[in-house]
């Protein structure tokens, strides 16, 4: 059995003003610095075809214009012209107790470019990349209180 630490009067004094300043930062950043959920289809799916399938280990491992959003710095190590265009269709089917939640389809087109070139001794490249949904630009919808809600995938899906 582990003893327990208890904190005594004498050390909670022994904090300082830095250590009560600091507590109080960070309890006052924790309370306000909130960030709303930002869930988009290519942050949950990611974008391309071989970003989907690694399901997002891409970080270090772009060979096209996918480089765009998951390492911008792979780019300069590409030798050839990319032009990529895709379309993606991703229907979540999320159910609880056997009755679908209805989460919404996402569906649109991706497309990148990347060209890459020297600068006397320096590789560089030029590059761009853009998810283009076609379902709708604006909706909304209100769901009843007691009803679950998933961020990551129906609260944004079109942003």
């Amino acid at each position: 059995m582990f003893p327990i630490p208890r904190l005594s009067g004498r050390r909670i004094r022994g904090l300082g003003i830095i250590g009560v300043l600091s507590i109080g930062i960070s309890v006052f950043l924790a309370l306000v610095e909130r960030q709303p959920a930002v869930a988009n289809p290519v942050d949950a799916f990611g974008i391309g075809a071989r970003g989907a399938a690694l399901a997002g280990a891409q970080t270090a491992a772009s060979k096209d214009s996918s480089a765009n959003y998951y390492n911008p710095a792979l780019l300069a190590r590409l030798d050839d012209l990319h032009i990529d265009i895709g379309y993606r269709v991703a229907a979540p089917y999320l159910a609880i107790n056997g009755a679908n939640l209805g989460v919404d389809t996402s569906r649109g087109t991706h497309m990148g470019i990347v060209v890459p070139g020297t600068l006397g001794p320096l590789q560089v490249a030029i590059g761009g990349a853009t998810y283009l949904p076609d379902q709708q630009l604006s909706r909304v919808r209100s769901l009843p209180p007691g009803r679950p809600r998933f961020s990551l995938y129906d609260n944004r899906p079109q942003r």
